[in-house]
C-alpha cells in the first residue's frame, strides 16, 4: 500500500481505474507517520473525533500517501479543495481524480487519470434490507 516518499508509482493509462484497499485498524503504517501527512484542517477534524479518530487519520493519511505516489511528491505537500457539490479534489494538480470511502476498519481509494471516479463502502448490517436500499438508490 505504501509508495515511498517522493517515489512515483506507474502512471495510469487512459481508461484505467486503480482501486486500493486499505486496512484502517490496526493501520498499515504507524499512526504518527499517517498523522504527519495531514494538513491542519484534517488534524483539527481528528482532534474533534477524540478517541474515534484513528480510522479517519489512517484513511486520510493513506489517501495522501497513495496520491503522492502517483505524483512523485511528499504526501504532506498535497492540498485539497472541494467542488461546488463538496467533492474533494487536488487543488493544484488536476491530473488525478480520486475517491475515498471508509467504513469500520476498511477504506477504498479509487484513482484515475482521465475520468471522475467514485467508490462506496458500507459495513453490511443485519438490520438493513440491502435489496430495498439497492432498488431505491442504485440504477439498473
Amino acid at each position: 500500500m505504501t509508495p515511498g516518499a517522493g517515489t512515483r508509482v506507474a502512471a495510469l493509462p487512459a481508461g484505467v481505474v486503480d482501486v486500493w484497499r486499505v486496512r484502517l485498524l490496526p493501520p498499515a503504517l504507524p499512526l504518527p507517520r499517517l498523522l504527519d501527512t495531514l494538513d491542519d484542517a484534517e488534524r483539527a477534524q481528528a482532534a474533534r473525533r477524540g478517541t474515534n479518530a484513528e480510522p479517519g487519520i489512517a484513511a486520510h493519511g493513506a489517501l495522501r500517501i497513495i496520491l503522492a505516489g502517483y505524483l512523485g511528491v511528499e504526501a504532506k505537500t498535497l492540498r485539497f479543495a472541494n467542488d461546488t457539490l463538496g467533492k474533494p479534489h487536488l487543488a493544484d494538480r488536476t491530473t488525478l481524480e480520486f475517491s475515498l470511502t471508509h467504513s469500520d476498519t476498511l477504506a477504498l481509494v479509487a484513482v484515475a487519470s482521465d475520468r471522475a471516479v467514485g467508490a462506496d463502502l458500507e459495513r453490511v448490517r443485519d438490520d438493513v434490507d440491502i435489496e430495498a436500499v439497492t432498488r431505491e438508490f442504485l440504477s439498473p
